[in-house]
């Protein structure tokens, strides 16, 4: 059985607002556990991860509030131990849900036959499992005068508007794709901006990028931001009297910032809740272990916020599960948040202190 009192976790208290934009401080803990196939996570590596404050190769843990739980893979996809592979199939089950992709070697669009052919994939034993191998991109070329971006995935490979003969022979393939959406040589040009909605959606383990759609459409306005538009929208109805009266439209009223513009991880890895016993299955990401098996420890700290007024308990649910196999290390963050007057009200604190009691 773990003892998660000897554990290092790193905790930060971060303010915020909840979902309805009521001001919460909210308690972020961090633990580090080395993975070891087949076993329950049960013991802290030898130097435990840091809550990150700056964006890496993941996103920042010190959010506030997210609505959902972030799984995300931070490895590569792995051929058996010496043998190189020119495409499988890799994945992972959180949950009884598997999220899986086709992993392809380097491949480009070949057009030396007078059509477009994608060449054969390069043989390879690992492959990283992040946005930058996905489908999409941004298209500088087809159009001199626009640049297109693909929507879902600005970051990734692969997304070209127009035929053009010139810069389309070697143009580079992704190397991570959906399965049951891969893409075809007939179907590789896009020929118009509305029809991007037809293009394979990416593919990958990573986190997702702020500008990519559908999570840049949730970003909104922030609280703060949301409230003075509001007041304007007031003010400017208030000084014309033809709005809204049979002359001009109303504006629309100002659209505030969706919490679940905070998860970064791919939809189908983001979960309305865990309870931190799943077992996690991950194919083909380690050369030893075609199929990886783990099960989350079980266990969670319980927080408290002593303002002055004695302790309050501020129960805690797991926001973030990040894995990095290759590294055989996991990393989970919890939440815990309460309510509080907003930052008006620290100078009436008479102490500010917050801990953690770790089941």
């Amino acid at each position: 059985m773990i003892n998660f009192a000897d554990f290092a976790l790193d905790r930060r208290i971060v303010p915020g607002t909840a979902p309805d934009g009521t001001p919460i401080l909210s308690l972020l803990a961090k633990a580090s556990f080395i993975l070891e196939p087949g076993e329950i996570l049960s013991k802290e590596p030898p130097v435990p991860a840091a809550l990150t404050e700056n964006d890496t190769d993941v996103e920042s843990d010190l959010v506030a509030w997210k609505p959902l739980v972030d799984v995300v893979v931070v490895g590569r996809a792995h051929a058996p131990r010496g043998k190189r592979a020119r495409f499988f199939d890799a994945g992972i089950v959180v949950a009884g849900r598997e999220t899986s992709l086709r992993v392809f070697g380097e491949r480009s669009v070949d057009l030396s036959r007078g059509s477009v052919r994608f060449t054969d994939p390069t043989p390879f034993d690992a492959m990283p499992l992040d946005r930058k191998l996905a489908y999409g991109g941004i298209d500088a070329v087809s159009d001199p005068e626009s640049v297109h971006v693909y929507p879902a995935n600005p970051d990734g490979m692969g997304y070209r508007m127009l035929l053009h003969p010139q810069s389309m022979h070697g143009f580079r393939l992704p190397c991570l794709e959906n399965p049951s959406h891969l893409l075809q040589p007939d179907t590789l040009v896009v020929d118009s901006p509305d029809r991007w909605t037809r293009m394979p959606p990416p593919r990958h383990l990573g986190c997702t990028s702020r500008s990519s759609f559908p999570r840049i459409d949730l970003a909104g306005l922030p609280p703060d931001a949301a409230m003075d538009a509001k007041i304007a929208s007031q003010l400017s109805l208030a000084a014309s009297p033809t709005v809204g009266a049979g002359g001009d439209p109303p504006p629309p009223p100002p659209r505030r910032m969706d919490p679940r513009f905070f998860n970064s991880a791919p939809e189908s890895l983001q979960f309305p809740h865990l309870a931190g016993t799943e077992t996690i299955v991950l194919k083909y990401m380690d050369p030893d272990h075609p199929q990886m098996e783990f099960a989350l420890p079980g266990v969670q700290p319980e927080g408290w916020l002593d303002v002055g007024e004695g302790p309050a308990n501020m129960p805690m649910v797991l926001q973030n599960v990040e894995i990095r196999p290759d590294d055989r290390l996991v990393h989970l963050v919890w939440r815990g948040s309460c309510a509080w007057a907003g930052p008006d009200s620290a100078p009436a604190f008479t102490r500010f202190e917050h801990g953690l009691v770790l089941a």
